[in-house]
């Protein structure tokens, strides 16, 4: 099983390079306290996307270097269950415990401001080979929750509480979902591409229904052998 994820992910990987050139531009988030989708008196924060897009998380920079670091922003950026997500903190353990244990993903680590970084993440099933693309997983119908517990100088970006976290103090909170299935629990935009009317498929047969020719018929030839 797991040598037939890691396969399906450099499939994916490969329609994607394949596929790059012609995708449309990213959705951007800003992650900075002062960028308004994180005022608590809207919505703006929930992002909603579709497979084969891509979501880019940008970090603070600076482009004066004579600021003081210390008046600069540090965030970790996290994906992570809904329950860590509301209350706003994480467990104090290992981030492989936090990964296999609670289901926590580390997605950046903001934490050079004078430098411009960001982190793409694809919107696929099955790219979830880290460091391959974003590292991780989507599928149709669900919503994925990121937060960062940081306090956002850097002596607080590996803060774990939730007293004096980002997600806390500046509700540094983002939605993404992914449109859409018939067991969604969101309505999918009328501007949006048919939905995915295949309801209770595997993660393996959306993304036969999802992928390039190409990759539909390499998927289609391991399924097969994986139902041997």
């Amino acid at each position: 099983m797991a040598f037939l994820h890691i396969l399906l992910s450099i499939l994916g990987t490969i329609s994607w390079a394949t596929e790059v050139d012609t995708l449309a531009p990213p959705v951007d988030i800003y992650w900075n306290r002062t960028n308004d989708i994180f005022l608590r008196s809207n919505n703006d924060h929930i992002v909603q996307v579709q497979i084969k897009e891509r979501i880019r998380f940008i970090c603070p920079f600076y482009t004066d270097s004579t600021t003081d670091r210390d008046d600069t922003e540090h965030y970790i950026i996290y994906r992570l269950p809904k329950r860590f997500y509301d209350s706003c903190h994480i467990p104090n353990v290992s981030e492989s415990q936090l990964r296999n244990q609670y289901g926590i993903e580390k997605v950046h680590n903001c934490s050079t401001p004078y430098n411009q970084t960001d982190f793409t993440s694809f919107i696929d099933p099955f790219l979830a080979l880290p460091g391959i693309y974003g590292g991780l997983s989507y599928v149709s119908g669900r919503e994925y929750f990121f937060t960062s517990i940081s306090t956002g100088p850097l002596s607080g970006i590996n803060n774990r509480e939730s007293t004096h976290s980002a997600c806390k103090r500046y509700n540094m909170k983002a939605i993404v979902r992914v449109c859409c299935n018939d067991n969604s629990t969101f309505t999918c935009p009328a501007e949006a591409v048919k939905c995915n009317q295949t309801a209770g498929i595997s993660n393996f047969q959306l993304a036969l229904h999802q992928s390039s020719l190409c990759n539909t018929i390499m998927l289609a030839i391991f399924y097969w052998i994986y139902q041997l």
